[in-house]
């Protein structure tokens, strides 16, 4: 009966420890970060001609013979040196 009393004693002072240690980390835990904010879609996955208008990085090519009509990136300029 000694055996089985000190082994419930040693079993809550264990859980007690790791309890109030639980709560000391929580209380020091940085606040999380805000999510970055998603990247806007390439301009190839784009099939509404008016949401690839709507960008300055993106021109729409109208369909033609057996090209389907698509979204596609304007090249951009050369930096000059």
């Amino acid at each position: 009966m000694i055996k089985t009393t000190v082994g419930m004693l040693g079993a809550a002072a264990i859980v007690f420890v790791a309890f109030s240690f639980g709560q000391v980390s929580a209380q020091t835990a940085a606040p999380a970060a805000a999510p970055a904010a998603a990247p806007a879609p390439a301009c190839k996955t784009l099939t509404d001609e008016a949401a690839c208008q709507g960008r300055d990085d993106c021109h729409w090519t109208a369909a033609s013979g057996k090209r389907k009509a698509s979204c596609r990136a304007k090249p951009r300029s050369k930096k000059k040196k």
